[in-house]
């Protein structure tokens, strides 16, 4: 949430640099600043899906390993 209020801030500084006329250096300069906290954000939601389907995915693995074994223990026992 922090780095969307950031950009927000960032995005309300470019119009106010657009309005007011102020050199071109200056608003490159915002829009650095912006492309680096949307970057930021961009890497985190990245972090938190693939941790969210990481997690998904183990815990697939685990019930399928569970249920293997399960079934072959199964075998030993019913002959």
């Amino acid at each position: 949430m922090n780095r969307l209020k950031r950009m927000r801030g960032q995005v309300e500084a470019m119009e106010r640099a657009v309005e007011t006329n102020v050199k071109g250096a200056a608003v490159l300069q915002q829009v650095t600043a912006c492309r680096g906290a949307l970057d930021g954000f961009i890497a985190e939601a990245l972090k938190t899906t693939y941790a969210n389907v990481w997690s998904i995915r183990m815990q697939y693995v685990t019930l399928r390993e569970f249920s293997q074994q399960k079934n072959s223990s199964r075998s030993f026992t019913d002959t």
